[in-house]
């Protein structure tokens, strides 16, 4: 499930070229559609020179559709025309799993996943739906609601649950972790590692404990 989100900003770039020994000016781009024109630019071109194009539009409705991008006659048409095909996707349904949900929102393990999902922007329109539950609560979901999940710091988790996720990722479902003081690596490597629900890359190690000034680089 790929493809740029429904009603998002999608930057379409096409590549026109001058393949004559004389330059042109002026000529225009238009990028279609389906039958309509969405974008129109006028480039001008030296002889023999390849240059790109931008385009900005709207992401059309979720589904599979067809466009061209069209240069004005020259002689040739045969040429002149770039047919693409373009899937679009809904917003992506996330199941935010919160392992120590706290006595408030803010207070939780996904407060900062939560809005970082929900940005409050010049799109107007959602690119995700997120939904926050406790860790309880995963039993009574249905996983393929959704496409990816994501564990905050969730302590354990039964083995029905754990055989559930691990068909959801097989059947292409998008699976997180995160760790926290609740994980414990022990348990989660046999849980998650040395199981029939293998669904972690590598066993977990120890935590180490840093100075709390210390800055942190990635590879020590």
């Amino acid at each position: 499930r790929t493809g740029p989100i429904e009603h998002a900003p999608l930057d379409v770039t096409a590549v026109v070229q001058n393949r004559s020994a004389t330059a042109l000016r002026n000529v225009r781009v238009d990028l279609f559609l389906g039958a309509n024109v969405v974008g129109q630019q006028l480039v001008d071109l030296g002889p023999d020179e390849q240059l790109t194009v931008p385009f900005r539009i709207a992401a059309p409705p979720a589904g599979l559709h067809w466009g061209e991008v069209r240069l004005e006659g020259d002689g040739f048409a045969e040429d002149d025309r770039f047919y693409y095909a373009l899937r679009t996707v809904t917003p992506v349904h996330v199941l935010l799993v919160d392992g120590d949900p706290g006595t408030s929102l803010f207070d939780s393990e996904i407060f900062y996943l939560l809005n970082a999902l929900q940005p409050r922007g010049v799109l107007g329109r959602p690119l995700f739906y997120p939904k926050p539950i406790p860790w309880e609560g995963v039993e009574q979901e249905r996983l393929s609601d959704y496409q990816v999940i994501v564990l905050c710091n969730v302590e354990a988790l039964t083995a029905q649950v754990r055989q559930r996720l691990y068909q959801f990722v097989l059947e292409g479902g998008g699976l997180f972790f995160f760790a926290g003081n609740r994980v414990d690596p022990v348990r989660y490597n046999a849980m998650f590692y040395r199981s029939d629900t293998l669904l972690l890359p590598l066993a977990l190690g120890q935590p180490t404990q840093r100075q709390q000034e210390q800055p942190i680089a990635i590879g020590t």
